[in-house]
Formats: C-alpha cells, sequence, structure tokens
C-alpha cells in the first residue's frame, strides 16, 4: 500500500529504514531522508502514548513518505497544529505506526514512531529535538537545552 501518490525518485540515496508493528501484519519502508527526530509533546501524541509526550519520532518532509506491506488502519482529524492529519495503526494489535500531516500541502510530513524500528537504524542523533513544549505537562522534565525545544512544530 502506497499512502501518497507516486513521485520522481530523489537523485540522493537514502539507506532505507524499515519497521513493523507487534504482531506484524503491517510492516513500513521510509524512502525518504530523516530531517530530524523529536519527542513530540502535543496534546493527540500523549493521548495516542498514553504518556506525557509522543515517543520519539522521526521526521520526514518527503512526499514520498512511506511503503507499507499490509494495510494500515487510518483516523483522521486535526492535528493541534490545525492541519489536516490521518494517523495510522495497525488494526490487529493496536500498534501507532504514523502520523501524517497536511497531506498534498507544502508543509506536509511525516512522523514515524522509532518504537517500530526493526533493528538499530544508527540514526545521530537519535532525537535532537523536543517539539509542542506549550503543551508538555509541568512535572515532565525537559530533555533537550532550550534551543532545541519549540513552542510547536520546527520551522525548518
Amino acid at each position: 500500500m502506497r499512502i501518497v501518490p507516486d513521485v520522481k525518485p530523489p537523485t540522493t540515496t537514502y539507506k532505507p529504514l524499515r519497521g513493523k508493528c507487534l504482531c506484524g501484519a503491517i510492516e513500513w519502508t521510509l524512502v525518504g531522508k530523516v530531517d530530524f527526530t523529536a519527542n513530540c509533546h502535543c496534546t493527540d501524541c500523549q493521548t495516542l502514548a498514553g504518556s506525557a509526550y509522543g515517543s520519539t519520532s522521526l521526521m520526514v518532509y518527503d512526499a514520498k513518505g512511506v511503503e507499507f506491506k499490509g494495510t494500515p488502519k487510518l483516523y483522521h482529524s486535526h492535528a493541534d497544529s490545525g492541519h489536516k492529519t490521518q494517523r495510522g495503526f495497525c488494526g490487529t494489535c493496536g500498534t501507532v505506526l504514523f502520523n501524517h500531516v497536511s497531506e498534498g500541502q507544502p508543509d506536509e510530513h511525516w512522523a514515524i514512531r522509532t518504537g517500530c524500528l526493526v533493528g538499530d537504524p544508527h540514526l545521530s542523533p537519535m532525537m535532537d529535538k523536543e517539539i509542542f513544549m506549550k503543551s508538555k505537562p509541568n512535572w515532565v522534565p525537559a530533555v533537550q537545552s532550550p534551543g532545541n525545544q519549540f513552542e510547536g512544530m520546527p520551522e525548518d
């Protein structure tokens, strides 16, 4: 299954990252580069994770996005940012796989949950930003220096 339309491949190639859900019914391959990694404190991620923040996510600004083996269930809503979003999860085991924001728009991006990665992806640094700090509960310590903390989604 391909969630977004086909686009011309980039001239630069990247080592594909692979992941899967807990039961193995859904597998995915990231077909673009990771722009940054982040812990997200938005209220949507807090609710989805049942925690104070969404686990580290691979942020990908690449329209071709992610290729799937198996069909993720989709939940459509509006993100804290106000953008349309679709969240993908396994309909069998419930594993949260991704958040696809602003499909077809200039700020389109994917947030892929790193807890689903298969093997060690050798990403460095593994988590370099904290986003939606405006929603971070006051009892949760910040894990990044102030220069890597953002009230919402970073502009660059």
